[in-house]
């Protein structure tokens, strides 16, 4: 069936396609459910997306592992290599790290060093920055935004345990 009559009755209207709209706007936070739009829909087409187009030249796709080291205190020292977070988008960065390291860890890594050169996080506070964070760390779909940030608080308040540097 053909919509194409819609754009001649109403005259400010596109159409576009759901799917590759969804994908286009992958880096703007979905703040609440519009017109059959929800966030399993959003979640499932992100998820199906293929992977960011990396040359297989390009370091990046050699993974590497962890450097986690013991210091004399006892405490963990996490050496977060570049590739791993630079110039990646939040939930691409969480996608990588989240088999080889403590949810503290990466929420250190999004909330403190991937925050100000993130198109996606044009947030006006850190309460909201806090918000679409937390929901990467959670299945859990809450109906107020302070849950996301209570849980991103206690992420990073543990994160002040280990020592996270830059490799």
């Amino acid at each position: 069936m053909s919509y194409h009559f819609i754009s001649y009755i109403f005259v400010d209207t596109i159409l576009v396609n759901r799917d590759d709209t969804i994908r286009f706007l992958r880096n703007y936070p979905l703040h609440k459910e519009v017109k059959g739009i929800t966030r399993a829909l959003v979640e499932s087409i992100l998820k199906a997306m293929p992977p960011e187009n990396i040359p297989p030249e390009s370091p990046q796709l050699q993974r590497e592992q962890p450097a986690v080291e013991e210091t004399e205190d006892g405490g963990l020292t996490f050496r977060i290599p570049a590739t791993v977070w630079r110039g990646k988008l939040d939930h691409a960065i969480y996608e990588g790290m989240k088999d080889s390291y403590p949810q503290q860890v990466i929420a250190y890594v999004l909330f403190y060093w991937c925050g100000a050169d993130k198109p996606e996080t044009g947030h006006k506070t850190q309460m909201d920055r806090k918000t679409q964070l937390g929901r990467l760390f959670t299945e859990k779909e809450y109906s107020d935004p302070k849950s996301y940030r209570n849980l991103m608080n206690r992420l990073l308040e543990e994160a002040d345990a280990y020592h996270i540097v830059k490799a």
